[in-house]
């Protein structure tokens, strides 16, 4: 089916249209949306920030009334005299000049005296009313008991007398709608009021038009972020089937502790709405303009392009019908592009013309040229025939090669084989003579240690003997001290009998004295007391002189067996000295017997020394032989890589020949095929009028 060009341009330009119209669509959707977002955005920050500044502005004024009512006199004296009915009239009349919702006056005890509710309760748990008794001049509390839902309370200490005797607590309701209400009149945003997740004042409606006021938030981003961390948050959210721009703002106590939240959002829905009233306005609006546009540019291009184009078609084929006249040319007075596409065919057919008159002046010489190369390709063929028989006598020749080489090979490496064998067993038999001279050289290592030991062992004995001849002499001294040591002993002992003998005396002296005392009455109580004193004397010495008797007797019965040991250890020196000498004899003996085995031990270490020599030199030889061997097989492995080279290139060669003669065979029906092909373009040439 023939599909015209100027229907292929309109298509062009109509999809170009549309899909330009799609993309200015949809970029102007996106930039309104975007721009739409972004204002939601702003007022969204703007409601927050308001928000804040207006509870700010109620934190303000609680705190102002607070403080008022708190420094009112009759406020101090009431309260600091426990005058019930005047706090209630305090509370009647300050209530009507306040905005707040609340007002209760405590006492230090916490217990409410006056107020608008809660009396006779207790705001003792309340940390503004905490914080104010503890010397706060000012502090606020989130509220929540049995008679406020939920309120911020601000307190204010009330002094009596310079003491802090009860507090004022002023009040806003957030159950109430007032401050949603004014958020939303003043931003035209929705907002809610949260005690902890507990929706208490909202302006917000669910998809049946009921208030949500008593909802919970089941967002869990919101829950940790806002509530959890005490975070201000920003986000689109989906509240009551309906998609919100949002900004959650925790509410804190002093403590720091996040007890809710104020809540505002834009809903997103005017967005959608606005988007589809533009594109009811901009898709219309572009489909007109798509039609004028396609069939204004149909116009344009079936007299700009598509008339041109059909004139250079007709000269195209006037030139390709009859006999080729390649004289022929195409008259065009364009300047554009199409004008340009016909000033290039006329060069074309031009340059073509001269081409073909040649190839006419060179179709004999092609002819001659065709004849000439079937000749040679016969030639070539023969010669190709006679190189393939050459080929396979060398390579006939290769291979015998090839087996010798391979022989020689395998004998060499039995050779080397052998060789290393030899080596292995000198090996080992080095590394057996080495590990026996070690071993002489260690035993007579360990031979001269011996002599040296037995040698300082004899000097040992030697001292050994004097100093058991001298020990034998100083036990024969003892022993002659302690005769003269017991003959002194009993001669003690005999001093002591003539001292015991003197205090016995000495006794009956007393005795007598006193006597003598008594019978001269009065005149002999002197005397008296002197015989006393020589009597206690005599009784004292003779004490002692038992005392050293006893001692005397434990020292004899010391020294006998002193004197008893003594001769022991003189008999047992006696025995010592006689086993020294003994011994001394035998390590005499062992030094003469090592003496002759480190003789003997030389003359193993000299045999050894020798076989170790013979068994280097025939190692050298064995290491010169391997090398030897290692050229030989170095030499014979590269004659079979040049043996391997050579037959794997004969064998290239030969398959080259074979080529070179498929090629041959191939060039005949070439040639033949040539000299058809030549006649068949002479013929087709001459059709040409140049």
């Amino acid at each position: 089916m023939k599909v015209k060009l100027s229907f292929k341009i309109f298509l062009i330009v109509a999809v170009m249209v549309v899909l330009s119209s799609v993309a200015i669509c949809a970029i102007s959707v996106l930039t309104f949306k975007n721009n739409f977002t972004n204002e939601i955005d702003d007022t969204v920050k703007t409601a927050g920030r308001g928000g804040e500044l207006l509870l700010k502005n109620w934190e303000q004024t609680l705190a102002a009334e607070a403080k008022t009512t708190a420094g009112l006199n009759r406020t101090t004296s009431a309260l600091g005299t426990g005058d019930v009915a005047l706090l209630e009239n305090v509370v009647q009349s300050q209530r009507g000049n306040m905005d707040a919702d609340y007002l209760l006056i405590a006492d230090r005890s916490g217990t409410v005296l006056a107020g608008t509710v809660g009396v006779g309760k207790s705001v003792k748990d309340v940390e503004a009313w905490q914080n104010v008794i503890s010397g706060d001049a000012l502090s606020y509390s989130w509220l929540e008991k049995e008679y406020v839902a939920w309120g911020l309370f601000y307190a204010a200490p009330v002094r009596y007398q310079g003491e802090v005797v009860g507090a004022v607590l002023t009040g806003y309701d957030f159950v109430k709608e007032d401050f949603v209400s004014l958020v939303k009149e003043a931003h035209g945003t929705e907002c809610t009021v949260f005690r902890g997740d507990l929706r208490v004042s909202t302006t917000l409606r669910d998809s049946k038009g009921n208030p949500m006021t008593g909802t919970r938030i089941d967002n869990k981003q919101v829950l940790s972020q806002v509530l959890g961390k005490g975070e201000t948050l920003r986000l689109t959210n989906v509240i009551g089937g309906k998609q919100y721009r949002s900004i959650y703002i925790p509410h804190k106590n002093p403590d720091g502790n996040v007890v809710g939240m104020l809540f505002m959002a834009k809903n997103q829905h005017v967005i959608t709405s606005a988007t589809e009233q533009t594109l009811q306005l901009v898709i219309p609006s572009l489909v007109v303009i798509l039609i004028i546009v396609s069939i204004f540019t149909t116009i344009i291009v079936r007299f700009v392009v598509v008339k041109p184009v059909l004139s250079v078609r007709d000269s195209l084929l006037k030139i390709s019908s009859g006999n080729a006249d390649l004289t022929q040319r195409i008259d065009s007075k364009s300047k554009d592009e199409v004008g340009e596409v016909v000033g290039g065919f006329n060069k074309f057919v031009e340059r073509l013309q001269s081409i073909v008159k040649i190839i006419k002046e060179q179709d004999k010489d092609l002819e001659s040229g065709g004849e000439n190369m079937g000749a040679i390709s016969q030639d070539t063929a023969s010669a190709i025939t006679e190189i393939i028989a050459n080929i396979d006598s060398i390579h006939k020749q290769i291979e015998n090669q090839g087996q010798s080489v391979n022989q020689t090979a395998g004998a060499v490496n039995e050779i080397s084989s052998n060789i290393d064998s030899l080596n292995k067993m000198i090996e080992g038999q080095t590394a057996g003579i080495t590990q026996a001279s070690a071993a002489v050289e260690e035993m007579i290592g360990n031979i001269s240690s011996v002599n040296q030991n037995v040698e300082r062992m004899a000097n040992s004995f030697e001292e050994l003997n004097q100093n058991a001849d001298i020990g034998f002499k100083k036990q024969q001294d003892v022993n002659e001290k302690i005769q003269q040591i017991e003959t002194q002993s009993a001669m003690l002992e005999d001093a002591n009998q003539a001292i015991a003998n003197i205090a016995a005396q000495t006794n009956l002296l007393a005795m007598n004295a006193a006597i003598e005392a008594a019978h001269a009455g009065d005149a002999g109580k002197g005397f008296s007391v002197v015989a006393d004193e020589i009597r206690k004397l005599s009784e004292t010495s003779t004490g002692q002189s038992k005392t050293i008797g006893e001692q005397l007797a434990k020292i004899k019965e010391s020294i006998s067996s002193v004197v008893a040991a003594s001769d022991e250890s003189a008999q047992a020196l006696t025995v010592v000295a006689d086993k020294i000498r003994d011994t001394d004899q035998l390590v005499i003996q062992i030094r003469t017997a090592m003496e002759e085995q480190t003789e003997g031990s030389r003359q193993i270490s000299e045999a050894l020394k020798n076989m170790n020599d013979g068994s280097m030199e025939v190692r050298n030889a064995s290491e010169e032989m391997t090398e030897g061997n290692k050229l030989i097989l170095d030499e014979v492995r590269r004659l079979q890589d040049a043996t391997l080279t050579m037959k794997g290139s004969m064998e290239e060669m030969s398959q080259g020949a074979e080529k070179i003669n498929e090629t041959g065979a191939a060039l005949n029906d070439v040639t033949s095929t040539l000299k058809e092909s030549i006649y068949k373009i002479g013929q087709e040439i001459n059709n040409f009028t140049v």
